[in-house]
């Protein structure tokens, strides 16, 4: 990890495995008018963090764009996935998050 760390990626300078722990550690900038603490302790917040869909459940319904990346960047192709169509048809992990 520390070797992939002090690599850094192309747009981002070389990190410290030291420095990302205090990254961690630290809460925001002292002018700020929200803390890391106060933003923890509002229920909107909490309720972001709490599961609203149990394992073995249903997702909910949403539509996503199909995109072509046959030229290596996705462009849209003006059609649309239903989730609920591969429903019954093949399992569908649905993974939420950031990749940067």
């Amino acid at each position: 990890m520390a070797r992939a760390l002090a690599r850094g990626s192309t747009i981002d300078r070389p990190r410290s495995l030291l420095g990302v722990v205090n990254e961690l550690r630290s809460d925001t900038p002292g002018d700020s008018p929200l803390t890391l603490r106060t933003l923890m302790e509002r229920g909107d917040y909490r309720d972001l963090m709490t599961p609203k869909v149990a394992p073995g459940q249903p997702a909910f319904d949403f539509d996503l764009p199909l995109l072509d990346f046959g030229q290596g960047a996705g462009v849209a192709t003006g059609e649309t996935m239903r989730l609920s169509s591969f429903r019954q048809v093949q399992p569908v992990a649905l993974i939420f998050g950031s990749y940067t």
